[in-house]
Formats: structure tokens, C-alpha cells, sequence
């Protein structure tokens, strides 16, 4: 509770009995997707963790009883050993910091330098990325292999973010809006937009993938 207050974070108490694990199994197994428990004993056999499940699902209602809920949910285990975890300060010192209101404009220089993404789940990934580097060698050669193919692709870059990319609604919103079985007809025709992008858009990755080094000229 002393660090999250030295960080200026909100807290919201919750009495003890809302992180009791006794009914996280019956809760999960009506809320998850696969509907099977097994597939997350990595998860449930660790103390703390439960807990910490126990007390999520208390604070969003989530096993409330909401029909709306059920079979919707997934769960994973997050390893924090994949990547670097920047405070507030480093982040700032280092120019990432998420631009703000009233801030030092030095501690977001490099996040807004760089976000020039042309959809609204790029502004939103680019920023997670900068403020979590990442430690594994294997992804990130996987991810300079990434850089590398669009650095020497100007063809591809250009089309990426000249057709491809602009414009391209939010995925991730209306995910959440069809999930819930909220979506209306303006949301049903960005989606339709976006499928009829998406294969435009992997073929140019994948011409450009096997297309070798020497396409561009």
C-alpha cells in the first residue's frame, strides 16, 4: 500500500473476504471460454496469484451473474521475465513517459517522436511497447526481423501506411462491443471494412516476406 501510494496510484480498499479463493474454481470454469481448468493450474496453484484473481474478479463484478459474461473470458499467465518493467521515472528519464497534461514535455519526446501508427491499436500497443522492452533474445530478433523487412521496404511502408493502415478502424472496440452483443450497424460496417483490409494487408506481408532483399529499387 506505501508504493502504490509513492506512486500516486488510486486505491480502492476491499474487505479481506473479497480475495477468498473458495469459489475462484466455480467462478472461473462459468466464465472462461474453454470452460476447463486444467489449462490453468499454472495459475491456480500458485497462493498468491488466486488471491489476486479472486480479488479482480470482486472488484469488476465480473462473477456477478451476468449472463453477458459467461464463456467470454481467457486467462494466461504473464511472464514478467520477458520483459523490462520501466518505473514512472525511467520512463520519463528515458522520454517514454505517456504524454500528459502539465508534464515535462522532454519525459514523452521519444513516445511522441516516434508514434506516428496509423491505427488506433497501433497508438495503443507502441506506447505498452516503449514502456516494457523486451529482454527475451528470441523475440526481439523476431521483432528486428520485423524492422528489418519494413526498413528496407519502402514499397511496403508506403503502402502500409498510405492505404493499408489509414483509417483502419478499431478492432480491439468493437471486439468488446460484439462480445457483449452491443453492436449496432455503423459497428457490423467498420467491421466489414476491416475484413475486407486484412487481406490486402497480409498479402503485401507476405510478398514482401518472401520477396527477398533485392525488390525495391
Amino acid at each position: 500500500s506505501a508504493a502504490l501510494e509513492r506512486a500516486g496510484a488510486l486505491v480502492t480498499p476491499f474487505p479481506k473476504h473479497s480475495f477468498a479463493t473458495k469459489e475462484l474454481e466455480a467462478d472461473l470454469s462459468r466464465l472462461l471460454r474453454s470452460r476447463s481448468l486444467e489449462m490453468h493450474r499454472d495459475v491456480l496453484d500458485r497462493p498468491l496469484a488466486a488471491q489476486a484473481l479472486a480479488g479482480a474478479l470482486a472488484a469488476s463484478e465480473a462473477a456477478s451473474g451476468d449472463p453477458e459474461g459467461i464463456g467470454k473470458w481467457f486467462m494466461s499467465l504473464h511472464d514478467a521475465r520477458r520483459s523490462m518493467r520501466l518505473d514512472a521515472a525511467a520512463a520519463s528519464a528515458l522520454g517514454v513517459a505517456p504524454p500528459r497534461a502539465g508534464a515535462d514535455p522532454a519525459s514523452s519526446a521519444l513516445a511522441r517522436l516516434l508514434n506516428v501508427c496509423r491505427s488506433p491499436m497501433g497508438k495503443r500497443l507502441l506506447p505498452a511497447w516503449l514502456k516494457n522492452p523486451l529482454v527475451d533474445s528470441d523475440a526481439i530478433s523476431r521483432r528486428h526481423d520485423v524492422v528489418g523487412v519494413l526498413s528496407e521496404d519502402a514499397g511496403l511502408r508506403l503502402a502500409l501506411r498510405s492505404s493499408l493502415l489509414r483509417g483502419l478502424p478499431d478492432v480491439d472496440r468493437i471486439s468488446r462491443k460484439l462480445e457483449r452483443g452491443a453492436c449496432g450497424l455503423p459497428e457490423l460496417c467498420s467491421l466489414y471494412r476491416v475484413v475486407s483490409r486484412v487481406s490486402a494487408i497480409v498479402s503485401a506481408l507476405r510478398a514482401a516476406g518472401g520477396g527477398g532483399g533485392g525488390g525495391g529499387g
